[in-house]
């Protein structure tokens, strides 16, 4: 009798052991309030893109922080936030890669019609963060011009906690 009850023990205790924990979900952010400006700064993106970066003063959309090359050689930076989900934008991103930043699904490629401005979107449940800045002259390829959009996606994730 006491053997069926340690083997019951142990396999009880050996189930427990297998059995994989749940995966967490990251909580959905609400961006209603939310400033773009205030998710990155202009030394931030400088130190990403190792250029001098200023904040752009020309009249943007709602929901859009732009950045320009300070003397205005390099095109603009540019942080959105917008409602809707991930997969709403899939469709519309050339050489789509799946990523993750900040614990948050996102997907990066090159925009339908500009396959010179390559973009990073990032799920933050019912709304969604994008980083967009031209392939860099001296940091050209798909893998670092998505090593350089993750770096800024992920410091500006990191102020939304």
């Amino acid at each position: 009798m006491m053997r069926v009850a340690v083997t019951v023990l142990v396999l009880m205790m050996l189930a427990g052991c297998s059995a994989a924990a749940p995966s967490a979900s990251p909580p959905s952010i609400d961006l209603g309030s939310v400033d773009p400006c205030s998710l990155l700064t202009a030394a931030e993106v400088s130190s990403v893109l190792s250029r001098s970066m200023v904040q752009s003063d020309e009249q943007v959309p709602s929901g859009v922080c732009r950045w320009t090359e300070d003397g205005g050689l390099l095109g603009l930076v540019a942080l959105g936030i917008e409602d809707g989900n991930l997969s709403e934008v899939r469709p519309f991103v050339n050489d789509a890669s799946d990523l993750t930043v900040g614990g948050y699904p996102a997907v990066f490629g090159s925009e339908l019609d500009v396959d010179e401005i390559a973009i990073l979107y990032v799920g933050l449940g019912n709304s969604r963060l994008w980083v967009s800045l031209p392939y860099l002259p001296n940091n050209t390829g798909y893998d670092a011009a998505r090593q350089l959009h993750v770096q800024l996606a992920e410091t500006a994730v990191s102020r939304l906690r």
